[in-house]
């Protein structure tokens, strides 16, 4: 097990927007964007702050 809560959660109008974006921009789609959230979210990162850190390591990859 690879330690993951199952939980189902209820997203708003701008979290489902934040979550297809996260799914786009990382490539993983959604289902994989969904399961980096939920890591994220087991560590205590929300949904915002994981895409703020998905933006900026995309974009420190893109300096270099």
């Amino acid at each position: 097990m690879n330690g993951t809560k199952k939980e189902n959660r209820i997203f708003n109008e701008r979290e489902v927007a934040q979550l297809t974006e996260l799914a786009y921009v990382t490539g993983l789609g959604v289902e994989g964007a969904a399961e980096l959230a939920g890591s994220f979210d087991n560590i205590g990162l929300s949904l915002e702050k994981t895409i703020n850190l998905t933006d900026k390591a995309r974009n420190m990859a893109a300096r270099y």
